[in-house]
């Protein structure tokens, strides 16, 4: 169906259902309302639109009160369903609603035809623990309306739902240990890099550490000052590991509605493990330095 705003139109699915199923399915507007009883009882001619359809079709206009058509009929938008459905499962259902629009049964029934016909029921179970009986019950109730013939099907969605969201969660958990390893790789490789460098630097700076220390420094102040120099580039390697994640948690974002933010814990996490790396791997150039003789310096 094609709903019109304006100079503005989409083509889009229509939900036609009642007010339970925003019991039922724990449905809210963003604002407005939801379908009444007394929508239902008078065939009133309101909708209710998707979250994704609001920008689509009135851009940044407040779509509650206005008029639109849905196909040759005029519909008074009457509310705007907040956003449901997940973006990692592909929860067809949520997206048709969020992408569409939501009108009275029986205002569907009187302007399209079909009777009292419906193509589709949905139930809530009040207790799962009883879904299977609830299926046997729902079975032999429908069997016996369509005069003993078994052709409709009866689907537990909300396990279809967990089984999905069961395996999202062995994929993420499977990454979760892909990039844990690719850290741990990362720090020792850091943790390397440093001892080098620190022992590059002592190599060329042998000559000085015998002159402070003829002239009275001690081992403690070597020892401090290689460690200083431990400490600052693992500062500086975790300034830039932390552009680098923001740079790549923001390309990332863009395919998520809700972006993939970074938690204030996990850079205080990230900098205290740079900075125990970078002690560590400062221990033994240090020492090594901070033990060395003014003779045995100088002598190179």
């Amino acid at each position: 169906q094609v709903i019109a705003w304006g100079d503005s139109s989409q083509s889009i699915r229509i939900t036609a259902t009642t007010p339970q199923y925003a019991v039922v399915f724990d449905r809210r507007v963003k604002t407005g309302r939801y379908i009444s009883d007394l929508d239902l009882k008078r065939k009133h001619r309101v909708v209710v639109i998707g979250h994704f359809l609001v920008e689509e079709l009135f851009g940044s206009h407040d779509p509650v009160g206005q008029w639109v058509r849905l196909g040759d009929h005029r519909f008074e938008v009457i509310g705007i369903c907040e956003r449901v459905g997940n973006d990692m499962i592909n929860d067809g259902w949520s997206r048709r609603e969020m992408e569409g629009a939501t009108i009275p049964l029986t205002t569907m029934q009187s302007l399209y035809g079909g009777g009292d016909r419906v193509p589709l029921l949905m139930v809530k179970a009040a207790d799962t623990d009883k879904l299977s009986e609830l299926f046997a019950h729902l079975k032999n109730r429908l069997w016996r309306q369509h005069n003993r013939v078994e052709d409709f099907d009866i689907e537990n969605v909300a396990q279809e739902i967990l089984e999905a969201e069961g395996q999202i969660d062995e994929q993420l958990r499977g990454w979760t240990i892909v990039l844990f390893a690719i850290s741990a790789i990362s720090l020792v490789v850091g943790g390397v890099g440093i001892f080098s460098v620190l022992q590059i630097s002592l190599a060329e700076r042998l000559y000085e550490i015998g002159l402070r220390k003829s002239i009275g420094a001690e081992d403690r102040d070597i020892l401090i000052q290689f460690m200083v120099e431990a400490i600052f580039l693992s500062v500086i390697g975790a300034v830039i590991g932390f552009f680098v994640a923001v740079v790549v948690c923001g390309v990332a974002g863009q395919f998520f509605e809700a972006g993939l933010p970074i938690s204030g814990f996990a850079v205080f996490l990230a900098i205290v493990f740079a900075i125990t790396i970078g002690l560590v791997a400062g221990i033994y150039p240090s020492l090594r330095a901070a033990r060395l003789t003014p003779v045995e310096a100088l002598a190179g």
